[in-house]
């Protein structure tokens, strides 16, 4: 009975991720980069096409998956990021420093974060807004980190939103742990172990 509770709130949780990536305000934001960018050329209207396709395209096959590998869901990563850098006039930077690579991860379960950064992390207001997104290994586990250089916050006083709640809910059920650090004016960092089993 246990074991079926845990599949039904797995199950929610994920409808609930897949849902909170078709925002209606993104679609309308990215639809009207697209046009922008078709006034700078073809090749760059149909570029910008293309990456919106793959975005729409993932959540459409995601809905039948739960657990991928990392690589996949970086590149996912960099299409949505792609998307964001689309529609801004100040271009923000992502980092990669992955130095393992062999394990796998909620679908969707990065996006979240990065989005964060960019919604909260105040970083188009800074001249050299970046985030970094770091892979590496311990004896027994795999380590994410997500971090920025925006201007924090202080965590014992400001709730967390309904997608950093659900990307921690997503990783508990393969029984990794996620902890956030941040301080005000000196960056927000994610960390995520996975155990290596």
């Amino acid at each position: 009975i246990r074991v079926s509770e845990l599949e039904c709130e797995l199950s929610a949780v994920k409808r609930q991720a897949l849902k909170a990536q078709i925002q209606p305000h993104f679609i309308f934001n990215s639809l009207a980069a697209i046009q922008a960018r078709y006034r700078d050329g073809f090749s760059e209207g149909d570029k910008a096409i293309e990456q919106f396709a793959q975005h729409l395209r993932l959540i459409t096959d995601s809905s039948g998956e739960d657990i991928i590998p990392f690589e996949r869901e970086i590149r996912n990563v960099l299409n949505y990021f792609e998307l964001e850098n689309l529609r801004a006039d100040r271009k923000l930077a992502l980092f990669l420093d992955l130095q393992y690579t062999d394990f796998s991860v909620p679908v969707l379960s990065l996006q979240p974060l990065v989005e964060n950064a960019i919604r909260h992390g105040g970083l188009r207001e800074k001249p050299d807004g970046y985030i970094q997104l770091s892979s590496d290994k311990t004896d027994s586990a795999a380590v994410i980190t997500v971090s920025d250089n925006g201007n924090g916050f202080d965590v014992h006083t400001v709730a967390r939103g309904v997608g950093i709640e659900n990307t921690q809910k997503r990783f508990a059920f393969v029984n990794a742990e996620m902890q956030i650090a941040s301080t005000p004016g000196c960056g927000t960092t994610v960390t995520i172990t996975i155990p290596l089993e």
